[in-house]
């Protein structure tokens, strides 16, 4: 599952519209080493997208991410 079906998964269950800000970030692009491209954040899955930011300078965590989403979709 990518982060855009995570989130429009979502969006359904808690009837509520994902924040304008989040979804200009699936549509944001970081370059991925190992493919020697560009990769959009909504096309990643999930385990995939954690694993990048662990490996970044900081460290995050699934309640994070979850704590990230629900404050974006509260505004």
């Amino acid at each position: 599952m990518t982060l855009e079906d995570a989130l429009k998964h979502e969006k359904v269950f808690d009837k509520r519209a994902t924040g304008y800000d989040v979804l200009e970030f699936l549509d944001t692009t970081y370059f991925s080493k190992s493919k020697q491209k560009y990769v959009r954040y909504g096309d990643m899955h999930l385990q995939h997208f954690i694993r990048v930011f662990q490996n970044k300078e900081y460290k995050i965590t699934i309640e994070d991410i979850h704590t990230t989403i629900e404050h974006q979709n509260k505004r």
